[in-house]
């Protein structure tokens, strides 16, 4: 997946962007480096999401930003913890959006707005966990269980923000701007 991405980087010529690979829970990337951090349906599968949380904060430049797409649930039935082919699902470690707010919050990031829900429905659901993750046929009632689940379970943007060295967590944000005095004199 890395060397695709370099690839199509390279092919239409973006000079400004660079594909890392590594843990999440240690980004290669140097502290106060990076502009963007983006994750497609990972974050949910970290055990240890506030190191991930306080990782994302630490590489992020003051007022970097980050854009998560991820699946959260509550409710889920206790059939799902006994299903050994939900390991490395979406669903495995799947938190609700509340809890991950509070971690996003608690590594020091502000502005965190959830975008773009998209509850999922139980044809969904039971394609979530296909054979090849050792879910025999007949082994588990996986349409009951995510008929049980609808609801429960979704899809939604996490969007967050470090907030400018000048600015105190929670305070809210808002760009440095230039203030114009007299005939286009700048003050800070």
């Amino acid at each position: 997946m890395v060397t695709a991405a370099r690839a199509v980087i390279g092919a239409v010529g973006i000079r400004n962007v660079e594909v890392c690979e590594g843990r999440m829970e240690a980004l290669p990337n140097p502290a106060g480096s990076t502009d963007w951090v983006l994750a497609n349906c990972a974050v949910n599968a970290a055990i240890d999401k506030p190191k991930v949380f306080a990782e994302i904060e630490r590489v992020l430049k003051p007022g970097g930003q980050t854009r998560i797409a991820d699946v959260f649930a509550v409710g889920l039935p206790a059939s799902f913890d006994s299903v050994a082919g939900l390991v490395g699902s979406c669903l495995a470690e799947a938190t609700d959006e509340a809890d991950y707010i509070a971690g996003l919050a608690a590594a020091g990031l502000t502005d965190i707005a959830i975008g773009g829900r998209y509850v999922y429905d139980q044809w969904q659901l039971a394609a979530m966990v296909p054979a090849r993750q050792g879910v025999a046929a007949g082994a588990f009632p996986l349409t009951e269980a995510a008929e049980a689940a609808v609801g429960g379970i979704w899809r939604a943007y996490i969007y967050a923000r470090k907030p400018y060295e000048d600015r105190a967590p929670g305070s809210g944000l808002s760009r440095p701007r230039l203030r114009f005095g007299k005939k286009g004199t700048e003050q800070p």
